[in-house]
């Protein structure tokens, strides 16, 4: 860990518009690579803590697997 970043992949891995799981420290998150850049967020939805790594990505919106809700990956709202 350097600068308070931990590596869990390289750029390389993730084309834009995809996403991967990764755990830091038992933290599960899901990385997103978007035209602007990559983003890190919790992989849980709020709503019976489904894996948001299991939905799917368009544009900037993440959809849970469970019920359908959506998230813009860049800000969580």
């Amino acid at each position: 860990m350097e600068d308070g970043f931990v590596a869990v992949a390289k750029t390389g891995e993730l084309a834009p518009g995809e996403m991967k799981f990764v755990a830091v420290e038992r933290e599960r998150i899901v990385l997103a690579r978007l035209a602007e850049g990559f983003f890190a967020l919790r992989d849980v939805c709020g709503h019976r803590n489904a894996p948001l790594s299991r939905g799917t990505l368009t544009g900037c919106i993440v959809e849970c697997p469970l019920h359908f809700a959506q998230f813009d990956i860049r800000n969580g709202k």
